[in-house]
């Protein structure tokens, strides 16, 4: 499954909170594609803004965090340079995705997605045979992997970032 926009499929999507001054939360949704041969990358868009960043790391793990963290620093340090060039309290997104269609079956599929610390969770049936793996859960092991390496990585370099949930698109 996947969705389609402007011509590029996604496959994964993110939710997730940054702090900003103040005290207060800027909210990012970010879908990535999967990994493209013939330009070698992996495609990401954030929805709040329509900001496109392309990340070369061939690894999933890798080019989710490669991605996520591009887009949370663009985002932010243009808001900044808004604010210091326009003398606004706050920073406003001229462009946004705003197909319906795309956004309703986002929304659908995000009540699917589950915080990071889940996939911890799931770490030990990743050790079992497949017969061991309750009927719930099984739909959540395949991206197992990459999503514990890309949350140890997130744990490790972006503590900041929070209230993370991954779906598949």
């Amino acid at each position: 499954m996947c969705m389609s926009y402007k011509g590029e499929n996604y496959n994964y999507g993110f939710e997730l909170k940054v702090p900003v001054k103040g005290g207060a939360e800027r909210e990012f949704s970010i879908v990535i594609s999967d990994y493209r041969e013939e330009t070698g990358d992996f495609s990401g868009l954030c929805l709040n803004n329509e900001l496109n960043v392309v990340s070369d790391k061939r690894m999933p793990y890798l080019a989710f965090y490669d991605i996520i963290d591009n887009i949370v620093k663009i985002t932010i340090q243009s808001e900044k340079n808004c604010r210091k060039s326009c003398q606004r309290c706050e920073a406003v997104s001229v462009k946004k995705v705003e197909d319906p269609v795309f956004l309703k079956k986002f929304e659908k599929r995000k009540k699917t997605g589950k915080p990071l610390e889940y996939y911890d969770e799931l770490k030990d049936y990743l050790k079992k045979p497949a017969a061991d793996i309750p009927e719930g859960k099984k739909a959540y092991i395949y991206d197992s992997p990459n999503i514990l390496l890309f949350h140890s990585l997130l744990r490790t370099r972006k503590p900041d970032i929070k209230d993370i949930e991954y779906f598949r698109l």
